[in-house]
């Protein structure tokens, strides 16, 4: 319900977590709503969508790596998808190096 309602603070921690419940099966059921929001958060976040010198201008980078991670998460656990699939598309050319290696599989780079 958090990750539906899209509130923007806090909001990549709460994507990075779901990509975690995610292969863990716990979120089977809420597939259908995860692909809903991860394909309005595809349009709200893109890069020309955000107000330069916004906090989301700050924060956006965050939130795109997580909800990329979580796409990587939700094409494995339930197969491909629309919303999923473009989320890995878009990251695996973003200009950011955090949300590239979240396409890759890599939700956590600096993290060892």
């Amino acid at each position: 319900v958090v990750f539906e309602a899209r509130r923007p603070t806090g909001l990549h921690a709460v994507a990075r977590v779901l990509a975690r419940l995610v292969p863990a099966g716990l979120l089977d059921q809420a597939a259908s709503r995860l692909e809903r929001a991860l394909s309005i958060l595809g349009v709200q976040t893109r890069y020309e969508a955000i107000a330069l010198g916004s906090w989301d201008a700050v924060s956006v980078s965050l939130l795109r790596a997580a909800c990329v991670g979580l796409a990587v998460a939700m094409v494995d656990r339930f197969g491909s998808s629309e919303a999923a699939d473009a989320w890995i598309a878009d990251g695996s050319v973003d200009g950011l190096p955090e949300v590239r290696a979240a396409a890759a599989g890599d939700p956590d780079p600096d993290e060892d």
